[in-house]
């Protein structure tokens, strides 16, 4: 638990220091924003370091070649990998720009280790170099778990962020009542460990956002021996797609399933429901290892940034997405900083 708390208060020492630079009345790009606070946050957490704005820029640069070499895509996945395609160099040089950060990275933390400047960290990065010592991973191994690291340990978390900001901004009720769970929760001299303890209509809210705009709105599973499902056989190597996006807002599990509706996470509703009728994690052994720490962070984000602003959007007309790797605004998404009254 004390671990626990001690990386709760770094996660929020990170939105203090993002909500620090705005202003009241300013305009900013909120996914760029929170995509900032949690490329801070992965670096920090797991990687035992920060990197510059200039290294965070070019994570954030990279994001895109390489999210358009995942868009579904009936051409590319039709053909052989080593086939020439349109997009393949620009994936390629960002996929390597982006190896060589993590080398920078990679040999940042060594050279601290090495000098005994940090003791026995338990950051992901040391428990691997510490592992590869041993004779447990290769240099290829720790350069892979750190890109996964890098890349799908932040931009989730973002996503949820912007869109939970997105719909508050069209449901000033729901807006309402996180503000005043937060005031309430945050008057007092209680932890932050408690704080999020605490947090039951935000959780919801959250919960609600990744329902109806999962970050990662399809995923694949290749079957290992075949198996029977609803009359068909499904043959060993076929490509299973499972679209979350689909079917969080099926009428069979969902009353109004495009309808924004915090309340039907109520313990007693969400009971009612299938197992898998939500699964922006993904399940079964496979599903995303980071799902507490992403969740621990979205909320001690929210409470953070919703406890001293509101944001409203600075856009007309609705939310379009574009699906890459994961599902982004468009073009970003615009919205005013409204700086809360005591």
């Amino acid at each position: 638990m004390s671990r626990l708390s001690g990386l709760s208060d770094r996660i929020v020492d990170h939105a203090e220091s993002l909500v620090a630079d705005w202003s009241d009345g300013d305009v900013v790009d909120i996914e760029d924003q929170m995509t900032q606070v949690t490329i801070d946050v992965i670096c920090d957490l797991m990687m035992g370091g920060e990197l510059s704005a200039a290294q965070r820029r070019t994570v954030q640069d990279q994001l895109e070649p390489i999210g358009r070499r995942f868009e579904p895509d009936p051409v590319r996945s039709a053909v052989p990998d080593w086939v020439p395609l349109p997009g393949d160099e620009e994936y390629r040089s960002a996929v390597e720009e982006l190896d060589g950060l993590i080398g920078e990275i990679v040999a940042r933390r060594r050279t601290e280790l090495a000098a005994g400047t940090d003791g026995e960290s338990m950051d992901f990065l040391s428990i691997l170099l510490r592992a590869q010592e041993r004779g447990e991973q290769s240099e290829q191994q720790l350069r892979d778990e750190m890109m996964t690291m890098l890349l799908a340990g932040h931009d989730t978390t973002a996503l949820t962020l912007t869109f939970t900001w997105h719909l508050l901004s069209e449901h000033p009720e729901a807006e309402r009542r996180v503000h005043a769970e937060l005031d309430e929760l945050l008057d007092g001299d209680r932890s932050w460990m408690e704080v999020v303890r605490g947090m039951e209509y935000t959780e919801w809210v959250i919960n609600e956002a990744m329902r109806l705009y999962p970050p990662v709105y399809v995923m694949f599973r290749t079957p290992t021996r075949p198996f029977e499902a609803n009359g068909y056989t499904v043959p060993e190597g076929a490509t299973l797609m499972l679209p979350q996006y689909a079917v969080h807002r099926s009428e069979r599990f969902w009353d109004d399933p495009d309808e924004f509706d915090p309340e039907r996470w109520r313990p007693e509703r969400a009971a009612e429901r299938p197992r898998f009728a939500y699964f922006p994690f993904g399940g079964g052994p496979r599903h995303c290892i980071g799902r507490q720490l992403a969740l621990l962070e979205a909320r001690l984000i929210v409470a953070t940034v919703g406890s001293e602003f509101r944001l409203m959007s600075a856009e007309d007309g609705p939310l379009e997405l574009l699906p890459t790797l994961t599902a982004h605004p468009v073009d970003g998404l615009e919205m005013q900083v409204e700086r809360r009254e005591d």
